[in-house]
């Protein structure tokens, strides 16, 4: 075992609260999965250790999220 190694049973995340960590995206006010169910793993850079899964959603969500943004901006400014 090297100096830079972790033990393979040891836990990527040990929160105090876990439902904090949620594998779903947060746009336009709602949390959501990809339309067609994408995924892109969240890793940990150290050792390659998957964190979790979150959703690829692609430029269609992209859109609608700068959409919305552009909406409520005004009201966000006026604060």
């Amino acid at each position: 075992m090297t100096v830079h190694q972790k033990p393979v049973d040891r836990r990527v995340l040990d929160l105090k609260d876990p439902s904090l960590l949620v594998g779903k995206a947060y746009v336009a006010g709602e949390w959501m999965d990809a339309p067609d169910g994408k995924t892109i793993a969240v890793t940990d850079p150290f050792d390659g250790a998957v964190i979790m899964e979150v959703p690829d959603l692609g430029p269609e969500v992209a859109r609608r999220a700068i959409d919305k943004a552009h909406e409520v901006q005004k009201d966000w400014a006026r604060r």
